[in-house]
């Protein structure tokens, strides 16, 4: 029989992988900084520090972070000049990731979900950011994202990781956020609306109201009002897949073609596989990821 692992060996592990993680995006934003590119921190190191008391009952494993696509390619020039190594870079898909050293990684995005999924762009949420301070995330300044923006990314996430990676995190900050970002349900609705993520916004609402009765999550619901007609005629099927199989050929395929216009879920599917498969062309059936200390 095991023996119980120490707590306080548990604590000091979280705690030195959180100050880590944290050193390591002071680190790559501060050099993108002193090139000209406005990036923002997105997901865990954001909301471990904003909607959690204690940090620590987040954990993350990696640094996501929220560029414009015109600085992708900047992104990169950047890392290959700090020599750090360059995981994965995808024209296709707008993603770049960069490990850190001593094996940290980045997960650079320039697009809101999969390119074309969503009529916002990553270049609007960020000048709609501030540049703030605040040490609980990282040391030196950075952009924080609006709340709308970053609650939809939020949603997005939860609906593309099918609900299934760390369920009760995602229905905790879910509604951490809708109570602490969304102030007027109306006016986050006609956001949502005008980003054109109703559906996913709808999906993520129904799933977690559903789960926990959430009333703010019901009162957006209301606010959102009707879903466009395609994507809401699958967005109901496509909830129950999600709950039956997550992870599912339905689940895998559908999410993509829940844009609020069909022809953008249609290329957010093709792209997805076009990138899938020179990603997978590239590495040949090797782990990209060697070497990487911690993977959200």
């Amino acid at each position: 029989m095991r023996p119980e692992p120490d707590p306080r060996a548990l604590l000091g592990a979280r705690l030195l992988a959180d100050s880590r993680l944290r050193e390591a995006a002071s680190t790559f934003l501060g050099a993108l900084a002193a090139r000209g590119v406005a990036a923002a921190p997105i997901k865990g190191l954001v909301v471990s520090a904003l909607l959690y008391e204690e940090p620590l009952d987040r954990p993350f494993g990696d640094v996501d972070v929220l560029v414009g696509r015109g600085d992708l390619a900047r992104v990169a020039e950047v890392a290959r000049g700090a020599g750090w190594r360059i995981v994965r870079d995808s024209r296709q898909l707008f993603t770049l990731n960069v490990v850190i050293p001593p094996g940290i990684p980045m997960d650079v995005r320039a697009s809101v979900g999969p390119p074309p999924f969503a009529t916002a762009t990553a270049q609007e949420m960020l000048d709609r950011a501030s540049l703030v301070r605040d040490p609980r995330v990282m040391t030196g300044p950075f952009w924080l994202l609006d709340g709308h923006d970053h609650l939809a990314l939020l949603m997005l996430d939860a609906v593309f990781d099918k609900f299934a990676l760390r369920s009760d995190l995602r229905k905790l900050e879910l509604a951490q956020a809708l109570r602490r970002w969304v102030p007027s349900p109306a006016r986050f609705a006609a956001d949502l609306r005008a980003a054109g993520l109703v559906t996913v916004a709808w999906i993520a609402l129904t799933w977690l109201h559903g789960e926990t009765g959430d009333a703010a999550a019901l009162e957006l619901l209301r606010a959102l009002g009707p879903v466009p007609p395609i994507p809401g005629a699958l967005a109901a099927r496509l909830l129950d897949a999600l709950r039956r199989e997550p992870f599912g050929v339905a689940a895998r395929l559908g999410v993509r073609l829940l844009a609020d216009s069909p022809a953008r879920g249609l290329a957010a599917l093709a792209l997805g596989a076009v990138g899938t498969a020179r990603y997978h062309a590239r590495h040949r059936g090797r782990d990209p990821w060697a070497g990487v200390v911690w993977r959200g």
